[in-house]
């Protein structure tokens, strides 16, 4: 029983280890993934006269080239979806809070009424002051509305 015990710690053991260190883990099977790929070119670059270390500097300095070219011409693009697809969930987002705002359920409402007025997905524009409005109960047949501003 006490061998069990052992087993499943270590295993514990092993999986916080690999989840502490994660990040060291995906890059050096990044590493061993790119060597893996590049090191056939290195071979036929060496095999045309060119020595290991200038085929290697060679071949990574094209990487770094081709990754360069690739975000410059892809982050410009991402930034224009990125307002376009921004826009059109605030308009959304207000619509949904606008549906459920009208709808009959009480529950439904009061959810809306704690949501924030707009979403802040564009971190350049601040987001506009949202308006709460908190029920509480003076008896049981009346509610009363607190409404407060906040920024």
């Amino acid at each position: 029983m006490m061998v069990y015990t052992l087993v499943v710690l270590a295993i514990a053991c092993g999986f916080y280890i690999l989840f502490r260190f994660r990040l060291v883990f995906f890059s050096l099977f990044v590493a061993i993934v790119i060597s893996t790929a590049v090191d056939p070119l290195i071979k036929r670059l060496s095999r045309l006269g060119m020595s290991r270390k200038a085929s290697i500097i060679l071949i990574s300095l094209v990487i770094l080239l081709v990754t360069a070219i690739l975000l410059l011409t892809v982050v410009p693009l991402i930034s224009e979806q990125w307002a376009t697809i921004t826009a059109l969930l605030n308009t959304s987002y207000e619509e949904l809070r606008k549906t459920l705002l009208a709808s009959p359920s009480l529950l439904l409402r009061r959810i809306a009424m704690e949501m924030p007025t707009f979403l802040a997905l564009n971190p350049a524009a601040p987001a506009p002051p949202t308006v709460r409005v908190r029920w509480k109960r003076s008896n049981r047949l009346f509610m009363s509305a607190a409404i407060s501003c906040t920024k």
